[in-house]
């Protein structure tokens, strides 16, 4: 009878709040008037995917949340549609992005051009991809790519989600989505807070990528529309989660001046984060100072330098300024000053004390970086590896199904393959084009293969190894992209996928064939080009 009655006097309770919960609101005084900010949200799904909505009603409810831009990152390696569709849509900036799938995780291409192959589902050649299209390569889903998140940071990628609203919500218990249900038709933003979690693992992996290089952090969405949870529109949600950028001039007035100031601000972590459905965070900077010289996030300062918070909010907060990741100072002023002489990253993380919905424990407010002092360039040691010639390109022969084509003329330097790829249908699902040799080799005391070569257009093929074991044929494939002046690409034994067969590891005494292959998820049915060869070989 008591667990009863303390179940009923907890909702009671609960309902209350809800009712008479309101998010902090900001308004600015005559003196921070001058603040411009482009609010926007990230890793949105539309149904030119798996999600619910066009990308004309996400711009729809996008507008009546007062958001300047929407990120969608569709599915596809790179979703073509998105990027044709893109634009300004009802007044809200439309930018295009994929979720790329990779051989391990998925990767979000933010504001690439149209590329003429797929992009390569091998962690750090996507991030290449990206870098060359132009566009801003972040991880999404950082509790299913915890255990990738190291190499994400090793190969380059420009950022990563420290909150993914979907992830959070899938992983919370029974009761909490229940609670969270009673509460969503009185307040959804009430009812949303309440499942986000202190993201305290992604924060410390972050930071210890932060030594690696500069990755930005930030909070996204992740919505498809269709969860039971979010039955209505994406404005709810719109409401809840934000990225925010500082401009010193006013929001550009066409598209793709307004694209290139969103793109260029991500790429180089000018933006914070900020979970707004909890309180209006509009005015929040954090910059540093040297004679007159203004330095803001994503940028590099020196010591010696004053550390600058502007907080213009009528709220309980405490505002954690971190070095390196470890605590360097605190405030709860509106506007904060300290001197910073030691090298080292600063950031800053602010949180509400008395906010009845929002964990105190999660950052309302997110900060990207300043490095003071740390050079974050990486070098590598160039390798030297002897090269072997593995076979005179007359024992390559072209191969392909019946809808494609395939020619190869060989001269003194290089082998010449013209290719055109056919198109599918029901009875023929799989196009491709292939260079063959069918034979056994030994590949014992070697390191890997290598391939000089170009193309035009730009192509992805597949590189794919064969072997035989008891248990049947097996094929191994690594991706490689020919540019359009010839470069040298080198495979490990490592960089090989198992595509089909069992698994284990690659034999190398029982190797049956190498193949160059183009198909379907390499490049678009219907592309036709030449790929240029100058060499074949092993390394040791």
């Amino acid at each position: 009878m008591k667990f009863l009655k303390y179940t009923i006097s907890f909702f009671i309770l609960l309902i209350f709040l809800t009712l008479i919960y309101k998010p902090l609101t900001f308004k600015p005084s005559s003196s921070l008037s001058h603040l411009q900010e482009l609010i926007g949200a990230i890793h949105i799904h539309s149904n030119l995917s798996d999600g619910r909505l066009s990308p004309e009603k996400i711009a729809e409810d996008a507008r009546k949340s007062g958001l300047d831009f929407v990120i969608l990152t569709d599915h596809g390696n790179p979703n073509l549609e998105v990027i044709e569709r893109e634009g300004i849509i009802k007044g809200v900036a439309i930018i295009s992005g994929s979720e790329i799938s990779l051989f391990d995780g998925t990767l979000l291409a933010i504001g690439i051009e149209k590329p003429s192959y797929k992009i390569s589902p091998v962690i750090e050649e996507a991030i290449d991809d990206i870098k060359e299209l132009g566009g801003v390569s972040i991880v999404p889903h950082p509790e299913r790519n915890k255990e990738k998140i190291s190499e994400f940071y090793l190969k380059g990628v420009n950022g990563t989600e420290i909150i993914d609203l979907d992830d959070e919500i899938r992983k919370k218990s029974f009761f909490r989505i229940f609670k969270a249900l009673l509460i969503f038709p009185i307040n959804s933003r009430f009812s949303l807070l309440t499942l986000v979690d202190n993201p305290e693992d992604e924060i410390r992996k972050w930071d210890e990528g932060l030594k690696i290089g500069k990755i930005w952090g930030l909070y996204g969405l992740n919505v498809h529309g269709r969860v039971w949870i979010f039955p209505f529109s994406y404005t709810k949600i719109f409401n809840l989660m934000r990225i925010h950028i500082p401009i010193e001039n006013r929001k550009p007035n066409n598209f793709i001046d307004l694209k290139r100031v969103i793109i260029k601000s991500l790429m180089n972590g000018k933006f914070f984060s900020s979970i707004d459905g909890a309180g209006d965070s509009r005015g929040f900077r954090f910059y540093l100072s040297k004679r007159e010289k203004r330095i803001e996030m994503g940028e590099d300062g020196e010591p010696g330098s004053y550390l600058h918070l502007e907080l213009p909010y009528k709220t309980n907060f405490q505002a954690i300024i971190l070095r390196n990741g470890k605590v360097f100072s605190s405030t709860n002023s509106k506007n904060f000053q300290i001197k910073v002489d030691k090298d080292g990253i600063y950031r800053v993380e602010v949180y509400l004390l008395n906010n009845p919905a929002l964990n105190r424990n999660v950052p309302w407010i997110l900060s990207n970086p300043i490095f003071v002092g740390v050079k974050k360039n990486l070098w590598v040691k160039e390798e030297r590896w002897k090269k072997v010639p593995l076979f005179d390109f007359k024992e390559l022969v072209p191969e392909n199904d019946q809808s494609s084509e395939g020619k190869i003329e060989i001269s003194e330097s290089f082998l010449s393959w013209n290719y055109k790829l056919g198109f599918s249908s029901s009875s023929r699902p799989h196009v491709w084009c292939a260079l063959a040799v069918r034979k056994n080799f030994s590949f014992e005391g070697f390191r890997g293969i290598g391939i000089e070569a170009k193309g035009l257009p730009q192509a992805r093929v597949w590189v794919q190894i064969r072997d035989k074991v008891d248990k049947g044929e097996r094929w191994w494939s690594a991706s490689l992209k020919v540019k359009e002046e010839y470069r040298e690409k080198l495979f490990q034994w490592d960089d090989f996928k198992l595509v089909k067969g069992e698994g284990g590891k690659l034999d190398l005494k029982k190797v049956e064939g190498i193949f160059l292959i183009i198909d379907k998820g390499s490049m678009g049915e219907g592309t036709r080009g030449n790929i240029k060869i100058r060499s074949i070989f092993a390394i040791k």
